[in-house]
C-alpha cells in the first residue's frame, strides 16, 4: 500500500520540492531525530549516504549540455553549515550534494555548474540559499541583513558576525540533545563574502546577465574578480537612470541645419564634473592604470622590471644594495637626508629651533652689521633669469604612489552619469579620455 501511494505520489512531491526553494520547514523535535539518526550513521555508511536536517541538491538530474542523466556514481556530498535570518537567527548541520555528467565532465552543485574553469550560475534570479563557502550556506535574507547593517549603521564585518553568533546560541531551536554537536559561528570574512556574494548576484539579477567567476581561484580572489568586471561595467554602461528624459538638466534646441535630429531638434545635457580626493596606492609610473599585486608594491606586474631602478623620475640607474638610490653624489644625499629627518633626534632638533624663535623677542636687534661695498661696474646678474640648469627641482618618489582623486560627473539633476580614476592630474584631457570616451 505505502510502495503504491509513494509511486502515485513522488513525481508531484518532487515538483512541489523544486519549485520551493525555501524546503520543507522541519520542527525542533524533527531537527533533533535527524541529528541523532545521523550521529548513529556515521561511521557505519559512506559520506554519499549521510543525512541531515537540511540537504541541499542540484536543481537538475540532467545534463544541461548532452542531457544525459547524473548518475548516483558521481555523487558527492560534504557537511555543510547553514545559518538563516528567516526566523530569528538559526544555525543548522547539513550535506550539500554535487553531481557529474561523466561524458561532459561538467558538475553541478545546488547554485551554479563548474565548466571550463567557470562557474557557472544556474539563473538570473537571485537563489534563497546562497553557498558563501564550500561548507557554508546561507539564506538571502540574512545577506541583506548584513547589507543593512553595513549601510544604514556602519556595523563591521565582525561586529555582524558578533551579533549572529550571539543570537544562534540565545536560540532555543539551536540547542541539541547531542553534546557531540558544534554550534555553527560566523567570522568577519564569511560576513564579508556573504554580503558581495549577494551583491554580485543582485547585480547581475538586475541587469538580466548570469553570473559567472572563475572557479580554480580562492574565494576572496574570485569575488574580487567579479566585483572587478561589474565595475568596468558600470564604467562602461553606467547605472539604468544614466540615459534619462528629465525638464531639469536637459533642454531642446532648435538646429538651422536640417538632418541633426527629430524636428530638428538637438538635446542638451549640462553636467558638474568634480573630482574627490580619495587617493589610493597605484602604480609609480605615470597615468598607468594596471593594478598593484598588493597593497605593499610600489610597481605593477607591467612595470615590475623598473622596481630595482633609483627612486628620482628620470634616473634610469640601477639603485645599490641597501639603497633606492642610485651612486649619484646627490641622490644618495637626498636619500640619507630623509633618513635623517625621519629618527626622534631630528625631530626634536627642529621643534626646539621652532620653540626658540616663538620665544624670541620682538625688538631684539642683531649684535653686529655688516659693511660692504657695491662696485658699479661689476656686472650682476639678472634675479628673474632662469638658471642654465633650470629651476625645477628633481623629484624623488620614496614612497608608493597614489591616484589624484576620483572624478565624478553630475546631472543638474542630481544623477551620477559617469566615475572614473584619475590616476595622473585634473587635467581637461585625462577628464574627457577617461570619462566620455
Amino acid at each position: 500500500m505505502i510502495g503504491d501511494l509513494w509511486n502515485a505520489l513522488r513525481d508531484f512531491i518532487f515538483d512541489d520540492l523544486s519549485r520551493n526553494e525555501v524546503g520543507v520547514q522541519l520542527l525542533p523535535n524533527e531537527i533533533a531525530l535527524i541529528r541523532a539518526t545521523a550521529e548513529k550513521m556515521e561511521g557505519n555508511f559512506k559520506p554519499s549516504e549521510c543525512l541531515g536536517p537540511i540537504m541541499f541538491y542540484p536543481p537538475t538530474y540532467d545534463c544541461y549540455t548532452c542531457g544525459q542523466v547524473l548518475l548516483a556514481s558521481s555523487i558527492s556530498r560534504i557537511n555543510i553549515n547553514v545559518v538563516s535570518a528567516g526566523d530569528g537567527f538559526r544555525a543548522n548541520q547539513g550535506y550539500s550534494t554535487s553531481l557529474a555528467c561523466k561524458g561532459c565532465k561538467i558538475r553541478y552543485y545546488p547554485n551554479y555548474y563548474v565548466e571550463s574553469d567557470q562557474r557557472v550560475y544556474y539563473s538570473t534570479l537571485v537563489p534563497h540559499w546562497q553557498q558563501v563557502e564550500d561548507h557554508l550556506f546561507v539564506d538571502r535574507e540574512l545577506s541583506e541583513y548584513f547589507t543593512s547593517c553595513m549601510l544604514h549603521a556602519w556595523v563591521s564585518n565582525q561586529n555582524c558576525a558578533n551579533i549572529v553568533n550571539a543570537s544562534i546560541h540565545r536560540h532555543k531551536s539551536n540547542q541539541s540533545a547531542s553534546k557531540s554537536y558544534a554550534k555553527p559561528t560566523l567570522s568577519g570574512k564569511q560576513v564579508f563574502r556573504a554580503f558581495i556574494l549577494n551583491a554580485l548576484l543582485k547585480d547581475a539579477s538586475e541587469r538580466g546577465s548570469i553570473l559567472v567567476l572563475c572557479e580554480s581561484a580562492e574565494q576572496d580572489e574570485r569575488l574580487k574578480g567579479g566585483m572587478e568586471q561589474r565595475n568596468l561595467a558600470m564604467l562602461r554602461d553606467g547605472q539604468p537612470e544614466r540615459m534619462h528624459a528629465c525638464s531639469k538638466c536637459e533642454v531642446d534646441h532648435l538646429e538651422d541645419t536640417k538632418g541633426q535630429g527629430h524636428n530638428n531638434l538637438r538635446s542638451f545635457r549640462a553636467v558638474v564634473v568634480d573630482g574627490i580626493t580619495l587617493g589610493r596606492p597605484c602604480c609609480k609610473v605615470h597615468n598607468c592604470t594596471e593594478p598593484l599585486p598588493n597593497n605593499r608594491a610600489h610597481f605593477c606586474n607591467k612595470h615590475y622590471s623598473l622596481k630595482g631602478n633609483c627612486v628620482f623620475e628620470a634616473c634610469s640607474n640601477k639603485a645599490e644594495k641597501g639603497w633606492v638610490t642610485c651612486s649619484k653624489k646627490e641622490h644618495r644625499e637626498s636619500e640619507v637626508k630623509r633618513k635623517e629627518e625621519g629618527q626622534a633626534f631630528f625631530q626634536l632638533e627642529e621643534r626646539l629651533k621652532r620653540h626658540q624663535l616663538a620665544m624670541q623677542p620682538k625688538d631684539s636687534m642683531a649684535q653686529s652689521a655688516v659693511r660692504f661695498d657695491v662696485d658699479p661696474q661689476e656686472s650682476t646678474k639678472d634675479p628673474s633669469h632662469k638658471s642654465d640648469s633650470g629651476n625645477k627641482p628633481k623629484k624623488a618618489r620614496f614612497a608608493q604612489r597614489r591616484t589624484h582623486n576620483e572624478e565624478t560627473v553630475v546631472t543638474c539633476c542630481g544623477v551620477i552619469t559617469g566615475r572614473a580614476t584619475m590616476f595622473g592630474a585634473e587635467a581637461i584631457s585625462g577628464v574627457s579620455v577617461r570619462l566620455f570616451y
